[in-house]
């Protein structure tokens, strides 16, 4: 929501068009983020949970020192790599502002989706977690997948959303912005979390 929130301010500021709809951030954040949310409640202990100390002041609290400091570079990073998506949209294509605003919805949600397999534990790498440890967020991973295609060419929901269908090409763009996107949640969970972490241990 970082992100949305500075892409949002970024184009007000400078008087842009709204690069994504208030029907596309509900779309996004409630309808696929949200089947997310519930499932993490199911998530079981991460292999480093026993390491930590009782009193560890990190777990006390729900957003702890850490957990902000998380936020605000992953935000930042993800904040400007958005804005310069959409920079590069509105500048050097032909597309239409609805276009452009589907595509930026898609960027969104597919930045959600793959956040989730990182953000399993913030204490261990992606490649040591157990993808199938959380059935239930497994499911939601799946099923906001297909709400979100089903939002971009089922026509019913395409005219709900404000959405035009995109190119394969363009999705799978799109895709890579999401890998882009996980890698640096990675190497943010390795500079906060893990190395410190590391260190202490």
């Amino acid at each position: 929501n970082f992100s949305e929130v500075a892409l949002i301010a970024f184009s007000l500021i400078f008087g842009l068009p709204l690069p994504i709809l208030p029907t596309q951030i509900l779309w996004s954040n409630l309808v696929e983020g949200g089947l997310m949310n519930f499932a993490f409640a199911f998530e079981p202990l991460y292999p480093d949970a026993m390491k930590r100390k009782p009193q560890d002041p990190e777990t006390s609290r729900v957003i702890s020192p850490k957990i902000v400091q998380l936020i605000m570079l992953v935000g930042t990073i993800t904040s400007v790599t958005l804005i310069s998506v959409y920079l590069f949209l509105i500048s050097f294509t032909t597309l239409s502002l609805p276009e452009i605003q589907t595509l930026m919805f898609v960027a969104v949600s597919v930045n959600c989706i793959f956040m989730a397999f990182s953000m399993k534990s913030f204490g261990t790498p992606l490649w040591k977690l157990s993808l199938f440890s959380n059935k239930f967020l497994l499911v939601s991973l799946c099923a906001s997948a297909i709400l979100l295609l089903a939002a971009l060419y089922v026509p019913f929901l395409q005219a709900l959303v404000h959405v035009s269908p995109p190119t394969l090409l363009q999705i799978g763009m799109l895709v890579g912005f999401g890998l882009v996107n996980l890698a640096t949640i990675e190497i943010a969970k390795w500079l906060i979390f893990i190395r410190p972490n590391a260190k202490s241990g």
